[in-house]
């Protein structure tokens, strides 16, 4: 996960790995000995060991872009005068200065590394920490609490975050927790632990038939200062009880991951978390009946947990197969996120674009429409079919295409335009009234 990081190393930023060593190696630059010195030993035993001309061992190639990434995080080389003119001393968060100390190094290696990434998405992997024998009492329905992975950090803001370099993988090979883990916990939705779906005998019955898509790993907070750097518990038989007799908790040096789903299935409060202003949000639970369980979930725990209160503008007129009108079916609506109301009157309004699958039966395409003949309970059949035909994929596809042209409502492509010019669009799409100017380019959080 920390390989995401917009300044990050990985193997491809060396130009040339056989120079780098050699210059590290022979240290006849005050860059190179510092840099040498801020390696692991293993490193530098097997930098000390090349020989030219063969390239350097693939090993040698990994670990140094696991050491390059730990010395981003280093005060001593945003200070040091060998890479470059010294930052003044102070406080600094810690994204500005791994961006800084890349290009610092960039600066005295030009020909050894690439130069910095632009800027990257930041990636957030929503999953569920499960408290299903918590003690607080306000959340015994709810029985989970919010828990992410960034390329940054991983953990709960309840608990607190550790860097997502040492977090849940620190092992030979491997620095933190990998990408790959993180999303499969994200979607690990058959659990014995899951979240308000929780109950005490399926625990039981699932753990013993292992039927178990979970994962336990360090608890993020002071319970977990020993155990957080590793991949699962050691010794396991203490965790398997507690997931099998439901007794997950936050107070233990482990912790039960599970689904995001299993505490809020849209993701939606942790992109208010890190105030963003502008959301676009994608809603494609199971919702046959309309009752937008998800979206009410969401809503309500931002208002619980947040304090932020979020109002749909006008009527939320997005309908299910089930329930007829004689009002035409939108396939979006449009919200306000009531930053103010918590951050004060100078903090603009955020701005919530919410998309959800309608079939309304006039206006899809013949073959949408077709399928849609064919199954009941399309666009929200069950999560439970795992196994897709080509008809299915693509009508669900289609139907995705067709709503945002839907609510483009313009000459389609849309060419030369930015994600501003779509939010104005689906104000005119949703009916609102577009209340509140929209939002500037949210900020980077500072982590």
């Amino acid at each position: 996960m920390h390989e995401l990081r917009a300044a990050a190393f990985t193997t491809a930023d060396f130009v040339d790995l056989g120079r780098l060593v050699m210059r590290l190696q022979k240290a006849e630059d005050r860059a190179a000995a510092q840099l040498f010195a801020m390696l692991s030993a293993e490193t530098r035993r097997e930098i000390a060991a090349y020989r030219p001309p063969g390239m350097p061992q693939r090993s040698l190639r990994e670990r140094l872009a696991d050491d390059l990434n730990a010395t981003l995080e280093n005060p001593a080389l945003t200070a040091d005068p060998a890479f470059g003119e010294p930052v003044p001393a102070g406080p600094m968060p810690g994204a500005a200065r791994v961006r800084i100390n890349r290009a610092r190094l960039h600066a005295a290696f030009p020909g050894e590394f690439e130069p910095p990434t632009p800027r990257k998405p930041l990636h957030v992997v929503n999953i569920a920490l499960n408290l299903v024998s918590g003690h607080n009492l306000a959340w015994q329905q709810r029985k989970a609490e919010t828990f992410t992975v960034t390329g940054w950090h991983a953990g709960s803001y309840h608990l607190g975050y550790r860097n997502s370099r040492r977090y849940g993988g620190h092992r030979p090979g491997q620095q933190g927790i990998s990408l790959g883990t993180a999303v499969a916990i994200s979607g690990a939705a058959a659990s014995p632990n899951m979240g308000y779906h929780s109950s005490p005998l399926l625990a039981f019955l699932m753990t013993f038939f292992n039927a178990r898509l979970g994962w336990w790993l360090g608890n993020p907070g002071v319970s977990g200062a020993r155990t957080f750097t590793k991949p699962f518990p050691m010794p396991s038989i203490q965790p398997i009880v507690e997931e099998a007799f439901a007794l997950t908790d936050d107070t233990r040096p482990y912790v039960y991951l599970s689904d995001g789903g299993h505490f809020e299935n849209l993701g939606l409060l942790e992109m208010i978390l890190r105030r963003c202003h502008l959301i676009i949000l994608s809603d494609a639970g199971c919702d046959p009946t309309g009752t937008f369980e998800d979206l009410g979930n969401a809503i309500r725990k931002v208002r619980t947990d947040l304090g932020i209160p979020i109002t749909i503008e006008r009527e939320l007129a997005i309908y299910s197969r089930d329930k007829s009108t004689d009002v035409a079916g939108r396939y979006c609506a449009i919200a306000t996120i009531d930053y103010p109301s918590v951050d004060g009157p100078g903090a603009p309004q955020g701005r919530l674009v919410y998309l959800k699958p309608a079939v309304y039966g006039r206006r899809e395409p013949t073959d949408v429409f077709n399928y849609a003949q064919q199954s009941p309970t399309f666009p929200h059949e069950s999560t439970a079919d795992q196994f897709f035909t080509e008809s299915q994929f693509e009508s669900y596809r289609m139907l995705g295409f067709h709503t945002i042209r839907e609510v483009w409502t313009g000459p389609w492509p849309p060419d030369g335009t930015d994600v501003h010019e779509f939010v104005r669009r689906a104000v005119v799409s949703a009916g609102a009234d577009g209340r509140g100017e929209l939002a500037p380019q949210p900020v980077a959080p500072p982590h």
